[in-house]
């Protein structure tokens, strides 16, 4: 009966994490289609490459997608400590 209710607790809690990641998901989404921009996207784009040549990034434009794909840049550690990497 202890394993049973265990199982029982513990795939509640795994759905209820999951609808909240994908509430959290919603609510990014449908917040970003809320956004104007004042210039077109095809202005904007050399100072978006600009910005992640600043930053560090190397990265691959997709052709006529304004897509920039970029590498994995390590962001600290060594070879005691944590890496961290973004993308």
């Amino acid at each position: 009966m202890r394993h049973l209710l265990r199982a029982v607790l513990t795939a509640s809690v795994v759905l209820v994490t999951g609808c909240a990641g994908h509430q959290r998901d919603n609510y990014v989404r449908d917040r970003a289609a809320t956004v104007a921009y004042e210039q077109p996207l095809a202005q904007l784009w050399p100072e978006v490459k600009a910005i992640m040549d600043e930053r560090g990034y190397s990265w691959r434009e997709l052709p006529n997608q304004f897509v920039l794909e970029t590498e994995w840049l390590d962001s600290g550690g060594g070879t005691l400590g944590p890496t961290s990497s973004t993308r």
